[in-house]
C-alpha cells in the first residue's frame, strides 16, 4: 500500500516530525507548494492566509514574506489547484489569536525573531515591556495596553538598530484578533478536498510529561471544534506523558529532542495513513 501524501497546517512540531517521516519513507512529499518549505502557520487566520495564497487569492509582497514565514520563493504548486497534490492534510493550529499587521497574517515566531529578541538589547526593562507587549497585549487583544506599551518601545529604539522600520511599524500597528474557531474550521473544510486531520498541540510540559495548555480552554476548543466536524483527533502529548516527558524533551519543555521525533514521526505518519483510508471508505 503506498503511502499518502500529506499537506499539513501547522508548525515546528508538525513539520519536524513529518520531514522524518519524509525522509524515511513513511509519508509521500506533496506539490501544494514548491520553492521552499510550506510556510509555519500558527493560527487559523495564518492557515486561511496559506490557502487563498495557494490560490492566488493573494500575493504576499517580498518584503513582508520574513515576517510571515514565507520563502522568497515559495509559490503554488502543481498540485495546488483542487489539492490534486496531496491525499490528506494534518492541521495542528497553536492557538486561537491571530497577529494582524497591515492586513497580513504574520507569524508569531518571526514577530519573536525581528520584534521581541532585537529589543533585548535596549536592556532588561525594555525586554520585559516587549513580553508584555506581545502577551498582555497581542495575544491578550488588549488593544489599550498593546497600544500604551508599543509607544513605550518605539520611544526608546534608536535609530540605528537593525531593521528599525519594521521592527517600529508591527509595534505601532500590528494588532491581535480573537478568532471564531468553528467558523474558520468550516472555511476550512470546505476549501480543501481531500481527508482532514486534526492534532493537538500543547503549549508546554511540565517535566513529568503532562502537557499545558494556552489558553486553559484551548484543548476543549480543539476537541468541540473535532467533535463538531466528526474530525480524526491526535493527542500527540500523550506520547510524550507515556515517555516520562523531559526524558525526550528539549529544556524548554515544549520542544521534541532529536533522538525523540522519529517516534513522533511514525506516530503522526500511521494517524495520516488513518484518514486517509477513513477518507476512502466514505467516499
Amino acid at each position: 500500500m503506498s503511502v499518502p501524501r500529506v499537506f499539513d497546517l501547522g508548525a515546528c512540531l508538525l513539520h519536524g516530525p513529518m520531514s522524518v517521516a519524509i525522509r524515511s519513507g513513511e509519508m509521500g512529499r506533496s506539490t501544494i507548494g514548491k520553492g521552499g518549505s510550506t510556510p509555519g502557520t500558527y493560527s487559523f487566520g495564518e492557515m486561511l492566509q496559506l490557502l487563498d495564497f495557494l490560490e492566488n487569492k493573494i500575493e504576499i509582497p517580498a518584503e513582508f514574506r520574513p515576517i510571515c514565514g514565507y520563502h522568497l520563493n515559495y509559490q503554488p504548486g502543481t498540485g495546488a489547484a483542487g489539492f490534486t497534490g496531496a491525499d490528506v492534510c494534518l492541521i495542528e493550529p497553536n492557538g486561537v489569536v491571530d497577529i494582524d499587521w497591515d492586513g497580513f497574517k504574520i507569524n508569531r515566531a518571526q514577530v519573536q525573531r525581528y520584534v521581541t529578541n532585537p529589543l533585548k538589547v535596549l536592556g532588561r526593562e525594555a525586554a520585559k515591556t516587549a513580553s508584555n507587549w506581545y502577551q498582555r497585549g497581542i495575544l491578550a487583544c488588549n488593544e489599550e495596553v498593546r497600544g500604551d506599551l508599543a509607544q513605550q518601545l518605539i520611544q526608546q529604539i534608536p535609530d540605528t538598530i537593525e531593521g528599525h522600520d519594521l521592527l517600529v511599524g508591527i509595534l505601532d500597528r500590528a494588532h491581535g484578533i480573537q478568532r471564531d474557531v468553528h467558523a474558520d474550521m468550516d472555511e476550512i473544510i470546505r476549501r480543501i478536498p481531500i481527508p482532514i486531520g486534526l492534532i493537538a498541540y500543547a503549549y508546554q510540559y511540565l517535566p513529568d510529561g503532562r502537557p499545558v495548555f494556552w489558553p486553559s480552554d484551548f484543548q476543549k476548543q480543539m476537541k468541540s471544534v473535532a467533535a463538531r466536524f466528526n474530525l480524526p483527533y491526535l493527542e500527540p502529548w500523550r506520547l510524550v506523558l507515556e515517555h516520562g516527558g523531559a526524558p525526550v524533551l528539549k529544556p524548554d519543555l515544549r520542544h521534541y529532542r532529536e533522538e525523540f521525533i522519529p517516534t513522533v514521526s511514525s506516530f503522526i505518519s500511521r494517524f495520516a495513513a488513518d484518514v486517509a483510508e477513513r477518507g476512502k471508505m466514505a467516499a
